[in-house]
């Protein structure tokens, strides 16, 4: 049963580390082509690797984080899949929040055409008013 979690925690791993350095590809404005013509392949098959249909091989994730400009002494895998996932976890919350916002927005737009709606009947109402008092003054 053990084995199964280590197996799960690598899988996680593995797939935390190929989020970040599609992150930090990105970031760095390098295409997947580029990438995939370092290592010599082509880019379909660097998108595979990039997206978890093929393993990326330690020889070839060094290349990778070396075109990157990551030193990977600096630190280790783990510690920088950690830091993106709290990245990622954050940036969600965000825009999650941003969402909410979004919503509350469009809540106050109805209440205030509701307010002007009701601004609109009680003008109406007081001109009839006036009005009624206007004509029984005559």
């Amino acid at each position: 049963m053990e084995n199964l979690d280590d197996n799960q925690e690598l899988a996680e791993l593995a797939s935390k580390i190929r989020a970040w350095l599609k992150e930090t590809r990105k970031a760095r404005g390098i295409t997947q082509r580029e990438i995939g013509e370092a290592l010599g392949l082509g880019k379909a098959t660097y998108t595979q690797m990039e997206n978890g249909k093929l393993p990326i091989s330690l020889d070839r994730l060094l290349i990778i984080t070396k075109i990157l400009g990551i030193n990977v002494l600096d630190k280790d895998f783990a510690t920088l899949a950690q830091e993106f996932d709290q990245y990622r976890t954050d940036l969600k919350d965000k825009m999650e929040r941003i969402e909410r916002i979004k919503d509350d927005v469009e809540q106050a737009k109805i209440g205030i055409e509701q307010a002007k709606d009701d601004i609109e009947h009680v003008k109406d109402l007081l001109n009839s008013i006036v009005q009624r008092l206007n004509d029984s003054k005559i």
